[in-house]
């Protein structure tokens, strides 16, 4: 059996067990499958860097985790290599106003603070604005977001095709930070 019989066996499933997710196809959910397997790098290597550079434990919150590798590569971190997704998302979150729906599920202060802080640098971004950590920054926030509503069930599964260009552009934001690390 090839790869793509497996899936096409595995996406049968979830259309019998779960009705209305006809439009499920391999097709239309490459960027959303390789998601998990990225996420699951990107988090591995996350927890090193905070574990061996600072000493820390993994039980830090995603948001220290994003601005400890902030602060660690900013130096490394190219704003070309961010701007074509920054811009996507950007567009997305001003044409359909979702700035209104951001939502962060950890402790309310941090809520609070990325909430504002995608707000601010969505009202002001210009193409000087933002700066390449805040850039990435705001990135690492969505992302997050996206991976949150994912993982946990929020995203109904028959609306992933529509999401298949979300997480391309996650995909490659993740991608790029990881490369970013290896410089």
């Amino acid at each position: 059996m090839d790869d793509n019989s497996f899936v096409s066996k595995e996406i049968y499933w979830i259309k019998e067990f779960y009705p209305g997710s006809q439009n499920l196809l391999p097709k239309n959910l490459n960027n959303v499958l390789a998601f998990g397997i990225i996420w699951n790098i990107f988090e591995g290597v996350l927890n090193d860097v905070i574990i061996n550079k600072k000493g820390g434990k993994e039980d830090f919150s995603y948001y220290t985790k994003i601005n400890y590798l902030i602060d660690s590569y900013g130096k490394k971190i190219r704003r070309e290599d961010f701007l074509e997704e920054f811009n996507y998302f950007l567009k997305r979150y001003k044409d359909k106003d979702l700035t209104k729906e951001l939502n962060f599920r950890d402790d309310k202060f941090t809520e609070k603070k990325a909430k504002e802080f995608l707000e601010d640098i969505f009202a002001n971004s210009s193409e000087e604005s933002p700066c390449k950590e805040d850039m990435v920054k705001a990135l690492g926030y969505i992302i997050y977001r996206i991976r949150n509503n994912y993982f946990h069930g929020i995203k109904p599964t028959k609306s992933l095709p529509s999401q298949n260009e979300n997480f391309r552009n996650v995909n490659r934001v993740i991608i790029n930070l990881l490369e970013t690390i290896k410089r």
